[in-house]
């Protein structure tokens, strides 16, 4: 048994090394990167040059940023990402962490941005809430935005809590029958009043949704890359081909 429990350690004390040193090198190849394609990394509005979008059949129209706990928040990396949404027409994009950090934050998101590129502060919505799309017309002409909207945990799973406490008291009081309470009403009650999300990119080692949004993303798409830290355009692109490859399926 003590040899036993000595393995276990050793097994532990390996496994922990790799991943120390597996996190070292993509460190070390995103500071390459960094490095050798400085242009394509700063700047947002060369995306469509230095990219090859052709390939682009189809693009999301909720896009969801999944930054993982352990994976510490750049807020210029994720002001990059809303420019490249603007520069390509992705109409709404929403960050997300466990935590609410970003959410919290939101303003150092909102200062980056418009640090980063002062010519696409008109085109760009900041929004607290997962709120509707907008496209309106500006001196007769249509113009197309990006809403940027936040989400935390609790707007998840505990917002499903919520919403079952409040149809079982409604039932106690006799507003509600218990025949009424269907598929159709909890998503009318659940509903976003922007699309749900098409496409989730998750920023971090762990490949997990960390509790987002989980009504709302039976049709999602999840990718996962190591870090939001530095993130190319060739990246971000490779995952928008990826996702256009993808034919949702939906059930009967």
């Amino acid at each position: 048994m003590k040899l036993f429990c000595q393995v276990l350690k050793l097994i532990h004390f390996i496994v922990t090394a790799l991943i120390i040193v597996y996190d070292y090198l993509i460190t070390i190849k995103e500071d390459l990167i960094n490095y050798l394609r400085p242009k394509t990394l700063k700047c947002i509005d060369t995306i469509v040059d230095v990219c090859d979008v052709s390939k682009l059949e189809k693009l999301p129209n909720h896009l969801v940023i999944v930054v993982a706990s352990k994976d510490k928040v750049s807020f210029s990396d994720l002001a990059k990402i809303v420019g490249w949404c603007c520069t390509l027409g992705i109409p709404n994009i929403t960050f997300y962490d466990r935590e609410g950090i970003i959410y919290e934050k939101s303003e150092l998101l909102i200062n980056e941005f418009n640090k980063l590129t002062p010519s696409f502060v008109s085109r760009v919505i900041w929004s607290n809430k997962i709120t509707r799309k907008f496209n309106t017309k500006a001196n007769g002409e249509f113009k197309q935005y990006t809403r940027v909207n936040f989400s935390v945990y609790n707007d998840g799973k505990p917002e499903i809590i919520k919403l079952t406490r409040e149809l079982s008291q409604a039932v106690k009081l006799k507003l509600l029958k218990t025949d009424d309470i269907n598929y159709d009403l909890i998503n009318e009650k659940l509903s976003l009043p922007v699309p749900d999300p098409d496409l989730a990119i998750i920023t971090g080692r762990t490949f997990s949704t960390f509790g987002l949004l989980p009504w709302h993303i039976r049709l999602t798409e999840f990718y996962n890359v190591p870090t939001h830290h530095n993130i190319s355009p060739h990246k971000f692109i490779q995952i928008l081909e990826e996702f256009a490859k993808c034919h949702q399926r939906f059930g009967t």
